[in-house]
C-alpha cells in the first residue's frame, strides 16, 4: 500500500476516534504522528487502527494540560483490548 493510502486511512481512523471521544484538539496532531509513524515504516505488519489509536493517545499526552483520555478509551472505541494495542505499539 502507498504512503498517500495509508495516511488517507489513518487519518480518517484519527477523525473516527476524535469524533468519538470527543477531543478534536488533537486530532492534527495525532494525524502528524501517524504519519511520521508511516514515514518510518512503522505501521508495517501493525493493525493501522490501533496504530491510529496510539498516535492520538500521544497526541492527548503531548497536549498542554493533558486530557483526561486513557489508553482504555482508545481500546474501547476500537472494540479491542488495551493488550491488543499495546501489541501494536511495542517497537
Amino acid at each position: 500500500m502507498e504512503f498517500a493510502d495509508i495516511s488517507t486511512i489513518g487519518r480518517r481512523y484519527i477523525s473516527q476516534l476524535c469524533a468519538a471521544l470527543n477531543i478534536p484538539a488533537v486530532q492534527d496532531r495525532g494525524v502528524g504522528l501517524f504519519k511520521l509513524a508511516a514515514g518510518i515504516n512503522f505501521i508495517q505488519g501493525r493493525r493501522t487502527k490501533a496504530v491510529a489509536a496510539v498516535c492520538l493517545y500521544i497526541a492527548c499526552r503531548l497536549q498542554p494540560g493533558g486530557t483526561k483520555h486513557m489508553l482504555i478509551d482508545f481500546s474501547d472505541v476500537l472494540t479491542v483490548s488495551s493488550a491488543t494495542v499495546l501489541q501494536d505499539f511495542d517497537p
